[in-house]
């Protein structure tokens, strides 16, 4: 096996790896966004709350309705503290796997570099050999 095989064996794998990192890093941003789009959704639904508590408050009332709306707050909050762990992990997930994709993206270029150098070499041998034969024959 001469060395471009090598070469274009190498560039095959890297490449594949290319596309599992894309695929990954697609799935991270995915993860991202879908965390985001819950994250502003807690918070209108807590700003809503947050609203009706106060109207709740302003007008006579049951103690009862005023205390619901206060525990849904406090577990609003909660699902808002760990949707914040879950994107900050997700981000994080999303870093790596962009700084995979870069890295294999690196590798994938080496491959190609050193397959065309690889082959500027032959044609330059190809040409040095024709050369040496026509004037062999002179």
């Amino acid at each position: 096996m001469d060395r471009r095989n090598c070469w274009e064996v190498l560039l095959d794998r890297s490449t594949k790896a290319v596309d599992m990192a894309r695929q990954g890093c697609i799935r991270a941003s995915s993860r991202v966004h879908q965390l985001e789009a819950q994250m502003q959704r807690l918070q209108a639904l807590q700003t809503e709350y947050s609203n009706r508590l106060r109207e709740s408050q302003d007008r006579a009332h049951g103690i009862s309705q005023t205390v619901s709306y206060r525990n849904f707050l406090v577990q609003i909050g909660g699902l808002i503290d760990r949707t914040i762990q879950d994107l900050n992990a997700a981000r994080a997930v999303q870093a790596a796997a962009l700084r995979d994709l870069q890295r294999t993206e690196l590798e994938q270029n080496k491959y190609e570099a050193l397959i065309e150098r690889e082959d500027l070499k032959d044609r330059k041998s190809t040409r040095l050999n024709s050369s040496h034969v026509s004037e062999s024959r002179m």
